[in-house]
């Protein structure tokens, strides 16, 4: 799933589910991604990864931005860290790590063909969809809640459909989807830097208005594009083309 679409929040909770269900014996949680996993000499990969794998044993390792291993040549030591990774996925729970596997979905697709043992070896596969406006108006009206502040009664009525209006027309659907939660982040601090210049300080306010949500959607930066827009990758049982 794209950035924000809440993976690592998922995998935090996956955790803690695992030790409470005993499958796991600890809700110990490793989080890493590629250079923690590969070195930059020959024959200390290995070792590295395996150091990694012996210090999440009891619990979850998260790889996060999983494609990186293997998005080298064939030489690239990433490719080493993955078979180490995959020989540890035969053991027990324990004796080795539950993984958890993050990226992108096309990366992560290509990730799965880098080598035919992580097919075999993953069993579920997750898709994180993008938030929409109103599943983005629910998040910050809870982070608004969980910084002490709150948003005007008209917002919130509905279902929120006034804020979701404000995200929905106000917001670029690129920017939604390269942000996600963490778009409602940026609105908040916005939202609350216009309530800031407009509030009197010897009353200060903690209600945020449309006006300081409207404000903080448009100074949102235009997002980039795209260089290129990659077209659908081959089933993976795909033979050569004739």
């Amino acid at each position: 799933g794209n950035p924000g679409t809440g993976k690592t929040s998922l995998a935090r909770i996956m955790a803690r589910l695992l030790h409470r269900i005993e499958i796991t014996p600890t809700d110990y949680l490793k989080e890493v991604q590629r250079p923690d996993l590969v070195a930059e000499h020959v024959g200390q990969t290995g070792p590295k990864t395996l150091a990694v794998i012996e210090d999440a044993k009891r619990g979850v390792l998260f790889i996060d931005e999983a494609y990186r291993l293997s998005s080298g040549s064939k030489n690239d030591f990433g490719r080493e860290a993955i078979e180490t990774l995959m020989g540890a996925m035969n053991e027990t729970p324990g004796k080795a790590p539950v993984m958890i596997f993050a990226g992108y979905k096309q990366d992560m697709a290509e990730f799965m063909r880098a080598n035919e043992g992580l097919y075999r070896r993953i069993s579920y596969t997750f898709d994180f969809c993008d938030y929409t406006p109103e599943d983005l108006a629910l998040i910050l009206e809870l982070l608004t809640t969980s910084k002490g502040f709150s948003l005007e009664p008209n917002l919130i009525q509905d279902d929120r459909r006034e804020l979701a209006r404000i995200i929905h027309e106000n917001t670029a659907p690129r920017a939604r989807s390269l942000m996600n939660g963490g778009l409602c982040e940026r609105v908040f601090d916005a939202a609350k830097q216009n309530l800031d210049a407009r509030d009197d300080p010897a009353l200060p306010s903690v209600v945020l208005g449309g006006q300081d949500i409207l404000a903080a959607c448009c100074a949102l930066p235009t997002p980039p594009e795209p260089e290129h827009l990659p077209g659908p990758l081959p089933p993976l049982d795909a033979g050569p083309s004739a």
